[in-house]
């Protein structure tokens, strides 16, 4: 796609996607289902589970917050610096350290690039909620009267909402503090606090990535003692964790 076309085209024309972007982060970071029972988590493990709490509280809260207010932000300032809103220059004053640079937020390639990564991502994810229905939730359990879910994207790998994780967060950090962003167009990024802020907050996505490794091994090993015939057939079907002729 030409720049020269991006850069010609209304800020406005943004909008669009940044909502859209903001729906997929909600979508994939909320879990689908209320916490499982204490009993169905001791199933997998009688100890408190680290990396549980880590995709609550870091996964969950802290990226989808600093995500989702960054996104309404951007919206904010691109129709403040239009002159569409209500006190625009009042806004403009408070939400943009160089209000005159707002103008500056537009899509752009690196944008568009990180917006389908993580509409993929998101989309994976929710196809996974769907076809797991009640057994998908953001804690580690083997359900009263589980069942090995197969079909869909269970086909393909036996962990795939984790898969899905990994372009999702390619595009939340992308659009976020990519080129044309509200982060990086207004100067947050030039500051020590706004520098701080986002590199936390990629380095707390990209732990709880890695982390993921070990939490697919742990599910796998608990669903192999809990329906061990049923799951020991999955696996000869489906040998790869997370990565097809990978992982």
């Amino acid at each position: 796609m030409s720049t020269a076309w991006l850069d010609s085209q209304s800020p406005l024309l943004k909008i669009p996607f940044l909502v859209a972007a903001g729906y997929g982060a909600t979508v994939a970071l909320t879990s689908p289902s209320p916490p499982p029972q204490a009993e169905e988590q001791k199933r997998v493990s009688d100890r408190p589970e680290i990396v549980t709490r880590m995709v609550q509280w870091g996964f969950l809260t802290g990226i989808k917050g600093v995500f989702l207010t960054s996104t309404a932000l951007e919206i904010a300032a691109i129709l403040a610096a239009k002159q569409l809103l209500p006190f625009s220059r009042e806004i403009l004053l408070r939400i943009a350290l160089l209000p005159r640079s707002a103008s500056n937020i537009r899509l752009t390639r690196a944008y568009l690039f990180g917006w389908l990564a993580l509409v993929a991502g998101a989309a994976i994810r929710g196809t996974c909620y769907r076809v797991l229905g009640r057994h998908f939730t953001f804690h580690l359990s083997v359900r009263d009267g589980h069942s090995l879910v197969t079909s869909g994207p269970y086909s393909v790998v036996r962990h795939p909402s984790y898969s899905a994780g990994y372009p999702l967060v390619a595009g939340l950090v992308t659009c976020a503090i990519g080129s044309g962003s509200w982060a990086r167009e207004t100067g947050v990024l030039d500051t020590f606090g706004g520098k701080t802020l986002y590199c936390a907050w990629a380095g707390a996505a990209l732990t709880v990535l890695s982390l993921l490794f070990k939490r697919a091994k742990v599910e796998d090993e608990a669903l192999k003692r809990s329906l061990p015939e049923e799951w020991e057939a999955y696996a000869k079907q489906t040998p790869y964790k997370m990565f097809p002729y990978i992982w």
